[in-house]
C-alpha cells in the first residue's frame, strides 16, 4: 500500500537501515537522512527538499521529481535518465553528483549552483538555459548534448567539444573558455 505525505519533516532518518516507504511526497522536507542504497523507485517527491542527505547509489526507476531541491546533498552515482520524465525539475545546491547520468532527458532550465559533477553523464540531454555556477564538470560527458543559453561563464575544469554539442547562445567567460578549446591542443595564456 502506498503511502501519502504532505507537509512531513523527517530529521536524521537512516532509511538506509529502516527502508523507505513508496509513496507520493508532497511539501515534504529531509533534513540529514540517509538513503544510501535505498530503493526510491516508483516514489513521487513534490515540491520537496532534501538538505545534508546522502543518496548515493539509490535506485530511482520511475521515481517522479517535481520541483525538488538538493541542498548540501551526497547523490553519487545516481541514474536520473531512469527516473519518471514527467514533469521533471529539480535544482541542485552545493551537491556532489559525481558519477551520475542525466542521458537524454530534459533538464530545461536546471540550476546547478557549487557542485561536483564530475564524470557526469550529460549525453544527448536536452540542457537549454542550464546554469553551471561554481561547478566541477572535471571529466563530465557532453556529446550531443544541447546547451543553447546555458551558463557556464563560472564552472570550471570542463572540456565541451563545440562540434559534437549545440551551443547556441551560451556563455562562457574569458577565464573559462580554454575548456572549448582542448580538442584543438590550444592553450590560452
Amino acid at each position: 500500500m502506498n503511502v501519502y505525505k504532505e507537509e512531513q519533516k523527517y530529521t536524521s532518518q537512516q532509511f538506509n537501515e529502516i527502508g523507505f516507504a513508496i509513496g507520493e511526497y508532497e511539501q515534504c522536507e529531509f533534513i540529514n537522512c540517509n538513503f544510501a542504497n535505498t530503493d526510491l523507485s516508483t516514489c513521487s517527491f513534490v515540491d520537496c527538499e532534501f538538505k545534508g542527505c546522502d543518496l548515493t547509489g539509490c535506485r530511482i526507476d520511475q521515481t517522479a521529481f517535481k520541483g525538488v531541491k538538493f541542498n548540501e546533498c551526497k547523490l553519487l552515482g545516481l541514474r536520473f535518465d531512469t527516473c519518471s520524465k514527467t514533469l521533471l525539475a529539480f535544482s541542485f545546491a552545493k551537491s556532489n553528483l559525481s558519477f551520475c547520468s542525466f542521458y537524454g532527458l530534459k533538464i530545461k532550465g536546471t540550476i546547478f549552483a557549487d557542485c561536483s559533477l564530475c564524470e557526469v553523464d550529460f549525453t544527448e540531454a536536452d540542457a537549454t538555459n542550464v546554469a553551471f555556477k561554481e561547478s566541477d564538470l572535471d571529466r563530465a560527458i557532453f556529446e550531443n548534448t544541447n546547451l543553447h543559453n546555458a551558463d557556464l561563464r563560472s564552472a570550471f575544469n570542463f572540456q565541451i567539444d563545440p562540434e559534437r554539442v549545440q551551443l547556441k547562445n551560451a556563455r562562457f567567460s574569458r577565464n573559462t573558455i580554454d575548456g572549448l578549446l582542448t580538442k584543438h591542443s590550444i592553450r590560452l595564456e
